[in-house]
């Protein structure tokens, strides 16, 4: 059984996950309650849209795809790095069935 705040992979290996307090998890629950309000990310194409999720206090933001029956991030994209390195996961994920 891994530790305390850690969760075992499908490799048997531990990754730490941070605790539901953090500001990643506060923002990923205020997107879920309403997705759609989030503006579309700009520049950027795609059906469906990708939405952008701007994180407080952070240079982050979390690019997302409001699907049918599920919400899908794609990163935690840092606003200063590689811009649009996420984006040929959209394209895997609209392929790709429901998990």
């Amino acid at each position: 059984m891994p530790p305390s705040g850690t969760s075992a992979n499908s490799s048997g290996s531990a990754r730490r996950s941070p605790p539901r307090s953090s500001g990643l998890f506060r923002a990923l629950d205020v997107l879920e309650d309403h997705p759609e309000t989030w503006p579309e990310w700009p520049g950027v194409s795609h059906s469906p849209p990708i939405r952008r999720f701007l994180v407080w206090d952070f240079p982050f933001a979390l690019p997302f795809m409001v699907l049918e029956d599920r919400i899908v991030v794609l990163a935690v994209a840092h606003l200063r790095r590689k811009p649009g390195y996420w984006l040929q996961r959209a394209e895997s994920v609209k392929s790709s069935p429901s998990r």
